[in-house]
């Protein structure tokens, strides 16, 4: 794998989200249609999805893989293309060659780790399907990978998750529930499971990430009540950080988000003494659901 410096690569990404949400082209509707920007045969080429752990960071892109043409996924005006052997008198950048453009709709979106650009340099306005560079390897990235795709919401002031934009001509990816833990307030960890005892209290859930394309959005219910869900359309940026909000506005950064490998944040919640029934959702971008249901003993 390729040398990365985390620290560096997690506040140029606060430096170059920030740069893009500053400055508003248009003002309409949110949301649009863009095109695949490169070819794949199948969603499992993908390397890298939009809310997945990857190890220091939460995912806010697509990752694809190195070796196609990249072509302009929808018409924008230019804002900027980056250089990354003529950025080190400004600052690395772990991006590599990029380009950044505007779209209708306070959209924005970001072409990264590109090999040479084949835009000229006084661009102002670029068609869709313009082929705009090669997959390249001009960033600090994983092994194989090629084309790092970012979308932008300029008037929520969040990053997208790009496979909402796209058209869906793919077949979906099986995944699986895997196991729930819960954490009590000393940090201990336990694996739910029916006729299990545990003590009333506060306890946050986790579910078992094993999935190669992580799941859109999960679902919390204790005695039929919704407790907590998390949807993976959209990422923010809270206090230099970029986060996922629950619908229980809750604020989740990465280390909350993932705190250990192939371990994934559900919610928090009280249980009460009792018997309580908890019933865990979880479905991937397709609305294919997979649940699981557990009685437990609360002293």
């Amino acid at each position: 794998m390729k040398k990365v410096v985390k620290v560096q690569k997690i506040r140029l990404s606060v430096f170059i989200l920030s740069l893009m949400l500053g400055t508003v082209f248009f003002s309409q509707m949110p949301m649009q249609a863009f095109e695949w920007p490169q070819e794949i045969a199948s969603l499992n080429e993908i390397l890298f999805f939009f809310g997945e752990d990857r190890k220091d960071f939460i995912s806010s892109s697509l990752v694809f893989p190195k070796g196609e043409v990249i072509k302009l996924s929808e018409a924008g005006k230019v804002l900027f293309q980056y250089e990354a052997e003529q950025s080190c008198s400004r600052f690395p950048s772990s991006l590599g060659n990029a380009l950044v453009l505007a779209h209708e709709n306070d959209l924005r979106s970001l072409y990264a780790n590109l090999g040479e650009i084949a835009v000229e340099k006084d661009a102002d306005f670029l068609q869709e399907g313009l082929e705009i560079a090669m997959s390249g390897d001009s960033g600090w990235h994983e092994d194989g990978a090629g084309l790092e795709f970012a979308v932008i919401d300029v008037k929520n002031k969040a990053l997208v998750n790009p496979l909402l934009v796209f058209p869906m001509g793919y077949k979906a990816i099986d995944f699986a529930i895997g196991k729930i833990y819960i954490k009590d307030v000393k940090g201990d960890y336990r694996e739910l499971g029916t006729g299990k005892s545990f003590e009333e209290g506060f306890y946050t859930f986790y579910r078992e990430s094993r999935d190669k394309m992580p799941l859109f959005r999960s679902l919390v219910s204790l005695n039929g009540k919704t407790i907590d869900s998390l949807s993976y359309d959209s990422l923010s940026l809270w206090k230099e950080k970029l986060v996922l909000k629950s619908s229980q506005a809750v604020l989740l950064d990465y280390k909350q988000l993932y705190p250990m490998e192939n371990r994934q944040y559900l919610c928090e919640v009280k249980l009460c003494r009792g018997k309580n029934t908890v019933l865990v959702q979880v479905f991937d971008i397709f609305g294919n659901k997979k649940q699981v249901s557990y009685t437990i003993d609360v002293y």
